[in-house]
């Protein structure tokens, strides 16, 4: 899922989150520039960021303390997933937008910086 963050000072960024088969871990998350579309394989530089809680697989709306607002802005289904402390392996298909399915290979590069590339499978 990827919901855009728009923040009280103005700024905004997308948090793409993935849903892990164990449902009592967090979502995997990434902070992603405005305008990335994963639905577009390329490469796609993200920032690593605390898990979140699995509430925002449904969550729009407000959040608490003043930390901004979020709203999904694209969904997709986790057809498999592989990750480590330095790399990641999801496949995922698009919810609602014709079924398509992209692999997203990532390696972690210096501190909380990845870099993806994605292909249509």
């Amino acid at each position: 899922m990827v919901l855009r963050h728009a923040m009280p000072d103005g700024g905004e960024h997308l948090d793409w989150m993935i849903e892990r088969p164990d449902a009592g871990r967090g979502l995997i998350s990434f902070r992603l520039a405005v305008g990335t579309d994963l639905t577009n394989p390329e490469i796609v530089d993200a920032e690593r960021i605390s898990d979140h809680r699995r509430e925002y697989l449904v969550y729009e709306g407000p959040i608490s303390g003043d930390r901004g607002r979020v709203e999904r802005v694209a969904e997709f289904r986790v057809v498999s997933l592989a990750e480590s402390e330095v790399g990641l392996r999801v496949v995922l298909e698009e919810i609602g937008g014709g079924g398509r399915r992209m692999e997203w290979i990532g390696e972690r590069q210096v501190g909380p910086r990845w870099r993806f590339s994605g292909v249509v499978c």
